[in-house]
Order: structure tokens, then sequence, then C-alpha cells
């Protein structure tokens, strides 16, 4: 895909929704780059969800199939791109996690079990990434 305008982190922590309407906040890292950067990352944050102590999981899922759904509405996803860049995020998150940091991690704000974070890390990265868009409708 072309380079475009990108948010450059697009998280959770700098998603604001109010009255229906999504805001992007921290422009610090804006640029130009591929779609995937700032689709893969929302990806990935919605994924970690799983891991949350108080996220109940089985929407995390729910949650990607729509997000994913509405956003190809209006462009196409190329499935297999999107599942590399997810891919890095992830592994990112991993060595982030478990290289670099040693506090306690958080996915916005919420607190998470870390048994469940290696444990869903460990499944993606190691096992297929695959499995986690087959019941994802693109």
């Amino acid at each position: 895909p072309q380079p475009t305008l990108i948010h450059g982190n697009c998280t959770f922590r700098n998603v604001l929704v109010h009255n229906h309407r999504v805001h992007l906040l921290d422009y610090e890292t804006c640029g130009t780059g591929s779609r995937y950067n700032d689709l893969a990352r929302m990806c990935s944050d919605i994924l970690l969800t799983r891991t949350a102590l108080i996220f109940p999981w089985r929407r995390a899922y729910r949650l990607l199939d729509v997000f994913l759904q509405r956003y190809h509405d209006v462009y196409p996803i190329e499935k297999s791109l999107l599942m590399q860049f997810v891919s890095l995020y992830l592994f990112e998150r991993y060595v982030q996690v478990y290289l670099v940091k040693k506090s306690s991690e958080s996915i916005a704000g919420m607190p998470v079990s870390k048994a469940a974070l290696r444990r869903l890390l460990d499944s993606l990265i190691v096992e297929n990434i695959e499995d986690v868009f087959k019941n994802i409708s693109l």
C-alpha cells in the first residue's frame, strides 16, 4: 500500500470517544507510513484486552471482528499483510514486557494478568497468528 498520513501510536490510550464520535489524541508520532501501522496497533490492543483482569475477553474477538469489518467497509484490508503487522506489534509488546519492563503491565490503564499476557503472546508469536484471524469476516 502507498504511504499515507498515519497517527503512529494508535492505541486505546490515544482514542477518545465522545457522543458516538471517535477522536485521536497525541499526534507527536504522526507522519507518513503504511495505514497497516495504525490498524495493526489497534488490533494488537484489542487482542491484548484478553489479558485484562476486568475485561470480558470473549468480547475482544467480537470487537476485533466489528472493528475490522467497519474499517474494511471504507478501506480494503489485505489479511496477510495485517497479520504480519500485528505479529510485529505483539512481538514488540513481548520484548517490552519480558525483556525491558519489569514492572506491572496494563492495557489502556486496565491491569493485566502477567500469566495470561504471557500465554497470549506465546500462543500468537510461537504458534500461528492466522488462528486469531480465522473467524474474522474480511
